[in-house]
């Protein structure tokens, strides 16, 4: 009686190869395909900490009105500036809301934007100045305001105010 021949050829070697080309396979065409879609870490040239909170206690703080009213001109919002250094603040209406009226900073009509310097400790009110046109009530106005200053940038994106008769 012949001895048994097994059926496997190359034995536990040919699978580790196998196994090692698979692997370098992948990482040389699978691993190149996958693009990272988060941040893990940042670098930012200064240190620097900034706690997350409501609009009203940032250090550039934004008090922004629940309402405003057509056929009149009241505050749309008012910023105060608790950052360490003057700041140049624009406030600009969006462009969906350009069509409801004119920002008005010192009894001045500005338009749809309104740049002014805010002293450090100062507060200042941009009001909005809306015509009347029934057809605004139940709308809303919405507006961006943004500050900048040597080195600093804080940007308050897409705040609102209801419109009412």
């Amino acid at each position: 009686m012949k001895g048994r021949r097994s059926r496997r050829r190359g034995g536990k070697s040919s699978s580790f190869l196998l196994v090692g080309i698979v692997l370098v396979c992948f990482l040389l065409v699978g691993g190149a395909g996958i693009k990272s879609t988060a941040f893990s870490t940042a670098t930012v040239p200064r240190e620097a900490t900034a706690d997350v909170t409501i609009d009203e206690s940032g250090a550039h703080a934004i008090d922004t009105a629940q309402s405003v009213h057509v056929n009149s001109t009241e505050a749309l919002v008012n910023i105060t500036n608790h950052l360490a250094q003057d700041t140049t603040v624009t406030v600009a209406l969006r462009d969906d809301s350009t069509s409801v009226g004119d920002l008005i900073v010192n009894g001045a009509n500005q338009g749809d934007t309104a740049t002014f310097t805010l002293r450090e400790g100062n507060t200042e009110t941009v009001k909005i100045k809306i015509p009347n046109d029934s057809a605004l009530v139940g709308q809303t106005v919405y507006y961006h305001a943004n500050a900048s200053a040597t080195g600093l940038a804080v940007s308050a994106s897409n705040r609102s105010a209801a419109i009412k008769g």
